[in-house]
């Protein structure tokens, strides 16, 4: 939960589609991974608990982050088709 973001968040920075998120999911993954370290190494002390929530809900945030700019991202590229576009077309399996 926490490599993957970093991963994704260092490749998305020069695509101009996927740059506004690259830097959110980034810190929110840096911070999950300080708030573990926080908590493994037990400083928190009675609020181990609370860090350890907080250290699961940053990744799961950044993944929503991920998932928002998936439905928002226009649909191109050799996967789209020639003029297919979300809302145009017949559905699959049924032909004009």
């Amino acid at each position: 939960m926490l490599a993957a973001p970093l991963v994704l968040a260092r490749r998305w920075r020069g695509d101009p589609d996927w740059a506004p998120v690259s830097r959110p999911v980034q810190v929110l993954a840096l911070v999950s991974a300080a708030a573990l370290v926080v908590f493994a190494a037990g400083i928190a002390g009675p609020h181990n608990g609370v860090v350890q929530r907080i250290a699961v809900t940053l990744p799961l945030t950044a993944e929503i982050l991920i998932a928002g700019r998936m439905l928002t991202v226009p649909v191109t590229g050799s996967a789209a088709g020639p003029g297919d576009t979300p809302s145009q077309g017949t559905p699959a399996g049924q032909d004009g």
